[in-house]
């Protein structure tokens, strides 16, 4: 498979370009639209997961890159993670070979086919943080070191059930071909074949919600990206490793290219064996995460609902700021179900 280079525009951050700031308002819309059932008071934080990232970058001291994350308290507890970039889009590395590698490779879920993203958002419960067990579902449904967190973040694709791979075109004997071609953006429950497609909008937050294919298990989830054969000795597990332990995503494909012809994919599981020293490794650092966000949250609490803070990290030092605008980030029916 050759491709060409990755060319034009791309998305820093889709959700806040798209709602002029207001990028936290979707992940509600969503959550209701699933009909989901959250007990929103009881949540500490609300956060995409490129937040966390940042922090953890910090946190050890592989911050290289300046970044400012806003927060808001909303009810008693409640902080809300926005995040800010100076340009929600900005040209694509022409040197990069990943948009078209997944465009390529992937097949949208009927009904979603004009999509220009996923998400998904899933709600750390209460389980041991350090209990693995046999289900990636439940070993990720837990809360972060006694805090319970809402974390929005992108997919790249998902396996889909056997139904309904069987029901697309015959695969070619190519080996990269045979691995890939099942794959899809947005998927379709095991078993089922029936397809919704509705819209709605709600007039607060003009978000339209429309409605196709299903929800797929978070046992099918992939983070696809790309590397050249000849430097992926220099792959870092250290930054790959948090984007897939912060939002339970198991599988990890690596296309490897040379000069843009792809022969064949990489397939590391979060929870295989291969994998085992290096979560061991990462631990001290999702500790002080842990202890990162308690002390955040604890300024806000400090600060009040009318606080408005911001995170800001300048050359590896990261300091709080307190915001001059009192702009929320989320209209009143999103603030009335933290009370």
């Amino acid at each position: 498979l050759t491709l060409k280079p990755d060319s034009g525009l791309g998305y820093v951050d889709q959700s806040n370009y798209r709602m002029n700031g207001a990028g936290l308002i979707p992940l509600f819309e969503a959550v209701d639209a699933l009909g989901t059932s959250v007990n929103w008071p009881e949540i500490d934080i609300v956060t995409d997961r490129n937040g966390l990232r940042k922090l953890m970058r910090w946190i050890d001291g592989k911050a290289t890159k300046d970044f400012r994350i806003d927060l808001e308290l909303v009810g008693e507890k409640t902080v809300l993670f926005s995040r800010w970039e100076k340009r929600y889009r900005e040209p694509r590395d022409v040197r990069a070979y990943g948009m078209t590698f997944e465009q390529e490779t992937t097949n949208a879920t009927r009904g979603c086919e004009q999509s220009s993203g996923h998400h998904r958002i899933v709600k750390y419960v209460r389980l041991l943080f350090s209990t693995y067990v046999s289900s990636l579902i439940i070993t990720f449904m837990q809360d972060f070191y006694g805090l319970k967190m809402v974390v929005r973040f992108e997919v790249d694709a998902c396996i889909p059930s056997a139904s309904s791979r069987s029901s697309r075109t015959p695969a070619t004997t190519d080996d990269l071909s045979d691995l890939l071609s099942g794959m899809s953006v947005g998927g379709r429950k095991p078993g089922t074949e029936k397809f919704v497609s509705s819209s709605s909008i709600n007039s607060e937050s003009d978000v339209q919600v429309v409605r196709a294919g299903t929800v797929v298990p978070q046992s099918s989830i992939v983070e696809l990206t790309t590397r050249s054969e000849r430097w992926f000795h220099t792959f870092d597990w250290s930054e790959a490793l948090p984007q897939l332990y912060l939002s339970a995503t198991p599988h990890l494909y690596i296309g490897l290219h040379n000069r843009g012809t792809f022969s064949h994919v990489q397939k590391h599981e979060l929870h295989g064996d291969e994998m085992a020293e290096r979560r061991r490794a990462a631990a001290a650092s999702y500790a002080k995460l842990a202890r990162t966000l308690e002390e955040i949250t604890e300024l806000a609490i400090e600060h009040g609902r009318g606080g408005r803070l911001s995170l800001v990290c300048q050359d590896g030092v990261l300091r709080v700021y307190r915001r001059t605008s009192q702009k929320s980030f989320v209209g009143d029916s999103v603030r009335r179900r933290f009370l």
